[in-house]
């Protein structure tokens, strides 16, 4: 079965590697898919070695020497599946090569080294497994210890052509990840990875062999998930350049059919009515906000995988867990049998002491609550907004409400790791709360009405408003107050608790149509009908106001010495207001010029209207 599918598997590997290569594609299921393919070349050698391996550990005819042949070969499978895994990892049209942009030089040529030192590691640790299951000193302390060596010196000069100046791992780590690494940081991790194998042959050789095997061990698992990890981070990177170029498609074709669409006397006859542009995305941001959760994320996993990795073989790691800081207690419930045998619930108290390793614990969810935090809107426009379609008010609130969750959520997992559960604190949290419910109302006021803005979202981010006679943008809305920016660039903030109950106009909420009216005056003997006729022409002769609603004249009264008149038009948003308002009072004048009617001034001023977000931007320009 592998002879017959490892060609068609090829050829698919190669389909998938021109459709990673084209610039339009913005799809993460290709490299998926070759992720797959390339681990489904793994396990057919390791495969076919362990299942003989256990066939001869499971015959009830085998000998002491059988078993420890069958104990050699899975010993031997189990290591040559961790080195066939980068192994086809880096295969040509592979993920490194054709998905993650790495060096197909230096993916040739790890792939080469990975396979000759398989080709000599594996036979070495078959012999090394056979005599430490044969069980005897003398087998194992002469050919087991010289195989170990042995198997050490290949280390070596494996991880020395690995690390050179020229070699893959440089290549890789400088083209494909863009990093610029310091020489001298190169040639002290050259030196340490050189070193470890080294010493660890030389303990061998002293007599320290059951040590220098495990830690050997240990090293290798480590290299192994070092190459794992850095694969994986790779594959969320591929995944965030996908998603950046995806938005970046949609953001220029939005802004083409923006200058296509451009609003034409068509549109305004039949009504159509367009919806404001959407914010543009700041690419940019988001960009940097995935990349910094990604390598936050990848090296907050490698600290806790070399500790997982080494703490049962490094005494040094383990001192953490011995310095007690202080000791809390912890209420749990036990089942106690009674002598009749019904079982009875019985509450007791433990004291749990809380170790420097507990802090520091504690310490990595605070930061990665932190860092999370921070970096989440970012994370969310690629991966779940711009599938879903919301807009930039949805965007603003789901993120802000994801971060309060996760600001709680990582508070209680990191006060549970030092023992300060709910239990604990109940009562204190409760007198604290009662004291700065009476103290600080305002600001819990504030809180919950910030809140409420958040869910109900009588506003939104982007939402026109006026707010005690000034109108903006709504900016931000926070905890405590909500930043509105004024037309003049101004910014006003505004407390939650004023939001939520004093009026407030929202110009946007429901509807962005919005009436413009434009009062008028002509002089008595002016010919009515003919003025109203005109002012329904000009109307309807304006590109941007709307024809339903339809425009209207109206004949509103008689002054002392005039006669008042007013237009009523429909702006399709906010944005139009001012131009149209601009626009007809210009087309009125010239149009009453020409049928001869005479403007008038007011018989009597009235109290100005509340200003509009028109008016305000006038003010602010």
């Amino acid at each position: 079965g592998a002879l017959w599918l490892r060609r068609p598997m090829q050829h698919r590997l190669h389909h998938l590697a021109e459709q990673a290569r084209a610039p339009m594609q913005v799809s993460i299921a290709p490299t998926l898919e070759a992720v797959g393919i390339s681990l489904a070349f793994v396990p057919w050698g390791p495969a076919l070695l362990a299942y003989l391996g256990w066939r001869l550990s499971v015959s009830p005819d085998a000998t002491q020497f059988v078993r420890s042949v069958a104990h050699g070969m899975l010993g031997a499978a189990a290591i040559w599946l961790t080195l066939e895994v980068p192994r086809q990892l880096v295969r040509r049209d592979g993920p490194a090569a054709a998905h993650f942009t790495w060096p197909e030089a230096a993916a040739a040529e790890l792939r080469r080294e990975i396979g000759w030192i398989t080709a000599v590691a594996v036979p070495l640790l078959f012999l090394i497994q056979m005599f430490e299951a044969r069980g005897q000193e003398a087998w194992r302390e002469s050919i087991g210890r010289i195989a170990l060596i042995a198997l050490l010196v290949v280390v070596t000069g494996f991880t020395h052509r690995m690390l050179r100046a020229d070699g893959p791992v440089r290549a890789i780590v400088r083209e494909a990840q863009h990093v610029r690494i310091e020489p001298w940081i190169w040639r002290l991790v050259h030196a340490a990875a050189v070193a470890v194998p080294v010493v660890l042959a030389l303990s061998a050789a002293r007599g320290y062999y059951w040590t220098a095997l495990r830690l050997g061990s240990s090293y290798h698992l480590t290299l192994v998930f070092a190459f794992l990890l850095f694969t994986a981070l790779h594959l969320a990177l591929r995944w965030v350049l996908l998603a950046r170029r995806r938005l970046a498609f949609d953001q220029w074709r939005a802004e083409h059919e923006a200058q296509l669409a451009k609003p034409s006397a068509a549109e305004a006859e039949s009504g159509e009515r367009r919806a404001p542009p959407e914010p543009e995305l700041d690419l940019g941001e988001v960009d940097v906000q995935t990349s910094r959760l990604l390598y936050t994320s990848a090296a907050v996993a490698l600290l806790i995988g070399l500790w997982v990795l080494w703490a049962d073989l490094v005494p040094a790691l383990g001192v953490l867990n011995d310095v007690k800081l202080w000791n809390t207690t912890e209420t749990q419930t036990v089942q106690i049998t009674a002598a009749d045998g019904a079982q009875q619930a019985h509450t007791e108290q433990r004291v749990v002491p809380i170790t420097l390793g507990s802090l520091l614990v504690a310490l990595l969810l605070l930061f990665m609550t932190f860092v999370l935090v921070r970096n989440l809107p970012g994370l969310l426009e690629i991966s779940l907004f711009r599938r879903w379609e919301t807009g930039p008010g949805e965007r603003y609130a789901i993120a802000s409400i994801a971060k309060y969750a996760i600001t709680v959520l990582g508070g209680v997992l990191a006060f549970n790791a030092v023992g300060i559960g709910w239990s604990n604190v109940q009562w204190l949290v409760a007198a604290v709360g009662l004291g700065l419910g009476f103290g600080l109302q305002e600001i819990f006021a504030n809180f919950v009405s910030g809140l409420i803005l958040l869910f109900e979202r009588p506003i939104r981010v982007g939402d026109t408003v006026t707010v005690g006679g000034v109108s903006g943008t709504v900016s931000k809305i926070r905890i405590r107050a909500t930043v509105i920016t004024a037309f003049d660039r101004k910014k006003l903030i505004v407390p939650n608790k004023e939001l939520m109950t004093s009026q407030l106009v929202n110009w946007s909420l429901a509807d962005t149509v919005q009436r413009v009216d434009i009062p008028l005056t002509v002089a008595h003997g002016s010919d009515v009908d003919v003025a109203l006729r005109t002012l329904l022409e000009v109307a309807q002769a304006h590109e941007h106001a709307l024809a339903d609603p339809k425009p209207r004249a109206l004949f509103l009264g008689f002054g002392a010495t005039t006669l008042n008149l007013e237009l009523r038009v429909y702006s399709p948003d906010v944005e139009h207001m001012l131009l149209i308002r601009n626009d007809l009072n210009l087309a009125i004048e010239h149009a009453f010029r020409d049928a001869g009617i005479n403007f008038a001034p007011p018989a009597a001023a009235s109290a100005a209207p509340a200003p509009t977000p028109a008016a305000a931007r006038d003010r602010g320009r």
